[in-house]
């Protein structure tokens, strides 16, 4: 049942994300200017941890001969670590998550670090592009042969009546570093921020006129904008009310008066923040030619590693998993930084937080000791095993905080999403005509240890969630630079779902070739670490029948991790094109043999309408032939099947009030009963079976050859 109500936390969390949206945490900086900052949940992720405790001990016993401490900004002498940005105006701190991660490891793994002490700006991903198209379905102008087939059109989120009141509704809608796993599996992206199309960077964070709030000589177009946009903004409206209810202002002043006019309203505080402006267009063209342009680097591997945070069925905290510290610190060792979800507080420096917060602003240093989930997601850099659990304690009114220190030393060395302030900005500062200190910097915001945006994370903190690091081939290393790519799942998950059967179970996806090709890898979703997964792929199949025909090639592979890796296959199979194909897997861990595969979460079609934000739906493109499952001792097709799955969630849903292991925390089940609402299993979508198959054409494979013998 735990899985099942993973599943349902997921859609909880989607409409808490939507609830949040417009909602700002105040944050001060040292010096006492309050910006606003969004803080948006992020969607649990599965659970990717060991299966016996004899994985568990392994994994620790791994860790214990790592060093006390690493820092990945200077790791043997070298910084890997990009400049820290700022999210801002957006919710979409997952997809900062997810980039810095990406960045830190393509950085290590190519040899690009710096000097420690040194900026190291040798690649930045963008941000903007994964917000945009991870919540955009699949449109006839984005499909592309040997990339994105016609059969997926229209699958994805679909934003678009939403988009008639707000063209930029998808930079607030709140996600998890495990949609990085689905999207860059998919061959979509990194991209660079400053990638050029048709004359213009569609991928930088910032609207197509580049406007800033800080102008304040700003043209007569963006003024407009400005005035409009903080006209219908509702935390403005809030804020009036309050400041009418309270005495502040007259009784009978006019909304539109004070804010334009009074120095109180957020239009004039805005002049005051140095990033790009809401109020601008930020949107891409929805075609291949900026879904899928030109491959910089080509994904290879990724690690959904177990958490440190122990959950119970309902998805609350249990306890802490030392497998899950261990998992990370390996990964760090490595050179690959850690994207994480946790629960942010609104930390304010120099002001009473309050028995709320968990940030101690004199140290930087947070420990959650409550039952919230995720609502932010950060980069783990590193970490540090004799961190003092002291710098975490609070004090409040003169009297410690109750259960505010962690039970042991060691901290995460995290990067944020929240801004900071370098050298260069705190030289180049200057004051506007309202009185406030302005930054030429987007990315200028002081926040964390000494303005750097870092701060230190207990190993303890209850809230840590979804650990994902990423891999790509280093640039000598890409076998082919144009690879075609054969895929269903392109409905982008928040989570894997684990399914097991008494009986052996196979999964596999049939696919034909749309031209000339050859098969040279493939790749599956696993769920836990340590597994073995076991492949053979057919052509000339028999319908109905993924494992029949002329078998190409099969044998085992070993994962580490959970997650989505290439397997390279012993040779190089060529394909006619029309020629159909399947590519069969079995996944095996220590406790179970060959009894388990993973779908991505199910989804509910129309969750999102259902939210605050509205005008969003879901779809996935799920089509007969497509995905088999065998079990029971027959092959099922999976559009078949996907009933028994639905089926079987709504009888958990109706079961929800049930004991779970002898208990039932009632709070936390009714708020997330509150939470889900009537969702209609009718409206649940599933997606394709995670399985692919990468190729390369028969003219770039023979291009290749020759280039090679010239190169002998």
């Amino acid at each position: 049942m735990k899985k099942m109500i993973a599943i349902l936390l997921c859609l909880a969390m989607l409409l808490t994300a939507f609830g949040c949206v417009g909602a700002f945490a105040e944050v001060t900086d040292h010096k006492g200017e309050a910006t606003n900052q969004m803080i948006e949940p992020t969607l649990p992720g599965a659970d990717f941890g060991p299966q016996s405790e004899e994985v568990e001990k392994a994994l620790i016993e791994a860790a214990e001969k790592l060093p006390d401490k690493l820092d990945l900004r200077d790791f043997e002498g070298k910084n890997y670590v990009t400049p820290v940005k700022n999210q801002s105006p957006y919710g979409s701190c997952w997809t900062f998550g997810i980039t810095a991660a990406a960045e830190i490891s393509f950085l290590h793994d190519n040899g690009f670090g710096v000097p420690a002490g040194e900026v190291n700006d040798l690649v930045d991903f963008s941000e903007k592009y994964i917000s945009w198209f991870v919540r955009h379905p699949i449109t006839e102008e984005e499909v592309q042969t040997g990339h994105v087939r016609a059969s997926q059109v229209g699958e994805g989120y679909d934003p678009g009546e939403a988009e008639k009141t707000d063209i930029n509704t998808v930079y607030n809608i709140g996600g998890s570093a495990t949609y990085g796993t689905s999207f860059f599996a998919a061959g979509f992206g990194p991209q660079p921020e400053l990638e050029e199309i048709d004359g213009w960077q569609p991928y930088a964070y910032r609207g197509k006129n580049g406007w800033r709030l800080n102008d304040t000589d700003e043209s007569e177009e963006a003024a407009a904008a400005r005035r409009e946009y903080y006209k219908n903004d509702f935390q403005n409206q809030m804020m009036f009310k309050a400041f009418q209810q309270g005495g502040l202002i007259p009784e009978d002043m006019d909304y539109e008066d004070w804010c334009f006019n009074s120095e109180m309203s957020l239009y004039h505080e805005s002049f005051g923040k140095s990033e790009y402006a809401p109020y601008d267009d930020w949107s891409i063209p929805l075609t291949a030619q900026y879904l899928n342009p030109d491959i910089v680097l080509s994904f290879k591997n990724s690690y959904n590693l177990p958490s440190p945070s122990e959950t119970n069925d309902l998805g609350l905290w249990t306890g802490y998993n030392a497998a899950g510290t261990a998992a990370i610190k390996a990964e760090l060792a490595r050179g690959h930084g850690v994207s994480i979800g946790y629960w942010a507080d609104q930390s304010m420096p120099g002001d009473t937080i309050g028995d709320q917060g968990y940030m101690n602003t004199t140290t930087w240093a947070q420990y959650y000791d409550g039952m919230e989930y995720a609502n932010h997601q950060v980069t783990i850099v590193g970490y540090d095993d004799n961190y003092p659990k002291e710098n975490f304690t609070r004090i409040l009114n003169g009297k410690v905080v109750e259960n505010s220190t962690p039970p042991a030393d060691g901290a995460w060395i995290v990067k944020n999403s929240w801004g900071a302030l370098t050298e260069a900005d705190k030289a180049t500062a200057k004051v506007n005509k309202y009185g406030q200190t302005i930054y030429d910097s987007p990315n200028a915001s002081a926040w964390g240890i000494d303005d750097t945006g870092y701060f230190y994370l207990s190993y303890y903190d209850h809230s840590i969630n979804a650990p994902v690091s990423f891999e790509f081939y280093p640039l000598l290393e890409t076998k082919y630079a144009e690879i075609n790519y054969d895929q269903y799942d392109l409905m982008l998950s928040g989570g894997y779902e684990k399914k097991t059967s008494d009986s052996e179970i196979m999964s596999a996806n049939v696919y034909e070739a749309e031209e000339d090709e050859y098969l040279f890898q493939i790749s599956a979703m696993t769920i836990a670490p340590r597994t073995t997964v076991r492949y053979a792929v057919y052509k000339d199949i028999e319908d109905g029948n993924p494992a029949s025909g002329a078998l190409l090639e099969e044998g085992e592979t070993f994962q580490e991790w959970a997650g989505y890796q290439r397997i390279d296959l012993k040779e190089e199979h060529l394909l006619n094109k029309g020629e159909k194909y399947a590519v069969v897997i079995t996944q095996s861990y220590d406790t179970d043999e060959g009894k388990t595969y993973a779908v991505p979460y199910p989804q509910n079609a129309n969750a999102a309408a259902m939210l605050e934000m509205g005008g969003v739906t879901i779809k996935s493109t799920l089509n007969p032939g497509e995905s088999y499952i065998f079990i029971d001792g027959a092959w099922k097709d999976f559009y078949n099947f996907k009933d028994e799955i639905i089926n079987s969630m709504a009888a958990d849903l109706a079961s929800l009030g049930e004991e779970t292991d002898g208990e039932t925390d009632e709070e936390a089940l009714n708020m997330l009963m509150a939470l889900i609402g009537n969702i209609s299993m009718d409206d649940i979508t599933l997606d394709n079976l995670p399985i692919k198959a990468y190729l390369v054409s028969v003219e770039t494979y023979n291009n290749e050859a020759k280039a090679n013998e010239k190169a002998d």
